[in-house]
């Protein structure tokens, strides 16, 4: 099958699980399981297809802005599945799902692209820990928002809609906190295998993204220690949280953004 024919069906399919989810909330009803994941699992595995067929071409990777971006949005749609597996979280989809049907429109109608390129092993290892980090951070930020809402509504005692099905309010906590250690895991290790991997880690065409990645790496890890040491939580812990996913989402597709579309 072609690989527009593939991005086209995993579009549908994403649209498909979320308004099936939506509908589910609309109602005040519990979302049927079997046919969320069925619709989810298929939306990832093409979307996947996709995106390692228009990364990994004959002449090297392509590693533009937007084919980035649509597997960022495969592995954000792809981590948000799989923390449903042990928390009640399927509401996250409503963010990552259209998320990553968007990343998909946007690769196949993208006409500033960047060359094709060689890397090395090692290279592609800091790449893939990049992205890693990025869409589990995606997550936590995403969790951040639903926190806010079920927060804000919680407080002004409307607890039908969105709130009613979400998990208690320690327990939504509890995930983002999971969500965030393995995130910071993640980007540390991102950040320290770009300064044993690349030659100049803050290079010309590096110094923003390197400089605002590690930025976000403070605010994360200043949360954390909060946390831990001071037991920070609510709304503090949420607008931490944004602060960080927000600088991180500048480093990488900020600075792509301007290099590859304003710039070109």
């Amino acid at each position: 099958m072609a690989p527009i024919a593939v991005s086209l069906i995993s579009i549908t399919l994403y649209c498909s699980a979320t308004g099936h989810l939506a509908w589910h909330i609309h109602k005040g009803q519990a979302v049927n399981k079997a046919i969320f994941f069925a619709l989810s699992i298929a939306a990832i595995a093409l979307h996947s297809y996709s995106s390692a067929t228009t990364l990994n071409t004959a002449e090297g990777f392509q590693f533009g802005f937007f084919k980035i971006g649509s597997l960022f949005g495969c592995l954000t749609a792809f981590l948000t599945l799989a923390a449903c597996l042990y928390r009640p979280v399927e509401n996250l989809a409503l963010l990552s799902f259209p998320v990553a049907a968007i990343s998909i429109i946007s690769s196949l109608s993208a006409v500033t692209e960047t060359a094709p390129i060689q890397i090395s092993n090692q290279i592609l290892v800091h790449i893939i820990l990049s992205i890693l980090a990025y869409s589990v951070l995606t997550i936590a930020g995403g969790q951040a928002v639903l926190l806010a809402i079920q927060d804000y509504r919680l407080k002004r005692k409307q607890t039908e809609g969105i709130v009613k099905l979400l998990p208690p309010l320690q327990t939504m906590e509890h995930l983002l906190f999971e969500m965030l250690w393995v995130g910071v895991f993640l980007l540390s290790a991102s950040i320290f295998s770009g300064l044993i991997f690349l030659d100049d880690l803050f290079a010309q065409h590096l110094v923003h993204k390197s400089t605002l990645s590690i930025s976000a790496w403070v605010v994360f890890v200043g949360l954390l220690m909060g946390r831990y040491f001071l037991g920070w939580r609510g709304t503090l812990a949420i607008r931490w949280t944004l602060v960080g996913f927000s600088l991180l989402m500048l480093a990488y597709f900020g600075s792509k953004l301007v290099l590859e579309v304003f710039l070109a």
